[in-house]
């Protein structure tokens, strides 16, 4: 936490710096939350290119609250409801031939009725999860995380560097209790030439750190509820079913990508390779190896942009495989490792096309986002056979108009998502009578996830040019989003946000 208030003065001394060059704040912020900024966002991982993201500086420090409801989860492994404060700051500023950008972020929140989960990150470490049936009650949250980069180019050379550190402290005051603590450490690196006065070729390398550790404690009386080795489509490491409390994840993530972009417009193409892998350990039975996750992935964006419009097609490809360690007797509570297999499989396949053709006057800015993507999952389980499989198309459209009054701008957003399934298929057998609880939740969370649903959202902002060095902004926005068997899912969130 004093780490991240540092950040956050640094920002704001950053920021006051920049702000005696450049009063137009209602300009930059328009600028700065332009549709146009999220079409192409592959390309800008790279601390190299990062700075042809932005024409013009932008700091600002915001307060915001956010809400999301079920009536009735959608998937019960992460609750019907989260709630969270969280105050941010960020700047991305220009000077020269620099650019520098920064964020400094807190958060304090809850969840609601999480169920089958006492894991966080889950997606991040799925199928892996320590569950219980219980109906729990709240879990508290803390997140915080800050970095920054820097970029700078030399005649024809560009180069950058980025890093940053994101942490989260998760607990309950009820049995069963855990306490969570999660931690990503990140730096990448980035490279580029001018092989034409117009465009670029650039690469970049990364690495993350990543930890997680769960402590479940029972304090009641009354004895403690028997948890659950989750190894993914309602199945579990039933060996060691009720004990192994204290765990821990720890891995390890590697990137490399290379962009072909343009100065200003014309052609922009990135290709980037990942792999993550991650051991699931039993830190309470002799750091017991209990599981091993590789995660290999490959992104591609291939995009072209102009002034007015812009159009890119998205590829996202990855299998996940989980392999689970085998062990042999117990000898002074040591369980010698006596063989390995794969037994849980998952790929994902994600093709989108995203456009957005902006108009643009002195006073007036009309945006108009229309996209459509197709995705696929297929997840296997071999012993016992289970399976399921989604593929699902969406589309949709954002309209998004902004109208300037001198030191003042209105900015409303409209947008509608459809989703329409394409192919579904879930197949669950031989289910432990004691984990019939999580099956039934998944196949609920199937049904929801593989039927037709749509989402509609409005987005109301006002930024006032308060004087020469300051501005501020009110936003709202609202999402709702209709399922299957009557469920739906409302996402509210309110911010106030001071412009430098």
């Amino acid at each position: 936490m004093k780490t991240t208030l540092l950040f956050l003065s640094l920002a704001i001394a950053a920021a006051s710096i920049q702000a005696q060059t450049d009063s137009t704040h209602v300009g930059r912020l328009l600028e700065h939350q332009s549709e146009t900024a999220t079409v192409v966002s592959l390309t800008f991982g790279n601390p190299a290119v990062n700075q042809l993201r932005h024409a013009t500086s932008l700091s600002r420090i915001e307060g915001a609250f956010t809400l999301r409801k079920d009536n009735e989860a959608v998937d019960i492994q992460l609750g019907h409801q989260d709630n969270t404060i969280a105050f941010d700051a960020d700047t991305y500023i220009k000077h020269r031939t620099s650019t520098i950008w920064g964020h400094a972020t807190y958060q304090n929140g809850r969840q609601h009725g999480i169920r089958w989960n006492e894991t966080s990150d889950p997606e991040r470490v799925a199928p892996y999860l320590l569950a219980d049936s219980v109906a729990t009650s709240r879990m508290k949250l803390e997140r915080y995380g800050f970095g920054g980069g820097y970029a700078n180019r030399n005649g024809r050379w560009l180069w950058g560097v980025e890093g940053g550190y994101d942490a989260g402290l998760y607990y309950r005051s009820s049995d069963p209790r855990p306490r969570n603590v999660t931690s990503q450490l990140r730096v990448s690196l980035g490279g580029g030439l001018n092989v034409t006065p117009r465009y670029i070729v650039a690469i970049a390398l990364g690495y993350q750190k990543y930890k997680q550790t769960n402590n479940v404690a029972f304090f009641s009386e009354l004895g403690q509820e028997r948890l659950f080795h989750l190894t993914g489509l309602g199945n579990d490491y039933g060996r060691f079913a009720g004990t192994g409390y204290d765990t821990y994840y720890k891995g390890n993530q590697f990137l490399a990508s290379a962009t072909f972009h343009p100065i200003q417009n014309g052609l922009s193409a990135t290709i980037q390779a990942e792999r993550f892998s991650f051991d699931n350990v039993l830190t309470s039975l002799n750091k017991l190896p209990l599981a091993h996750v590789s995660h290999n992935s490959v992104h591609a964006e291939l995009a072209w942009i102009e002034r007015v419009w812009r159009v890119a097609a998205h590829i996202n490809a990855s299998r996940r495989v989980g392999t689970e360690n085998i062990f042999g007797d117990a000898a002074s509570q040591v369980y010698p490792k006596i063989g390995a297999i794969d037994m849980f499989h998952q790929n994902r396949f994600d093709a989108a096309i995203n456009s957005v053709w902006r108009l643009t006057g002195r006073i007036f800015t009309l945006e108009i986002h229309p996209r459509v993507r197709y995705n696929h999952q297929n997840a296997i389980y071999p012993d016992p056979a289970c399976r399921q499989l989604i593929n699902n198309f969406h589309y949709g459209m954002r309209i998004r108009a902004a109208r300037r009054f001198h030191t003042v701008s209105l900015a409303a957003t409209i947008g509608a998502d459809f989703c329409h399934n394409l192919k579904r298929e879930l197949t669950l057998t031989n289910t432990k009578t004691e984990l019939l609880g999580l099956r039934q939740a998944i196949e609920r969370t199937h049904t929801l996830l593989s039927h037709n649903r749509s989402a509609l959202e409005a987005r109301l902002a006002a930024a006032i040019q308060l004087s020469d060095r300051f501005a501020l902004q009110i936003a709202l926005r609202y999402q709702h989003t209709r399922y299957t068997l009557n469920t739906h899912t409302n996402h509210f969130k309110s911010s106030i946000c001071l412009i430098f």
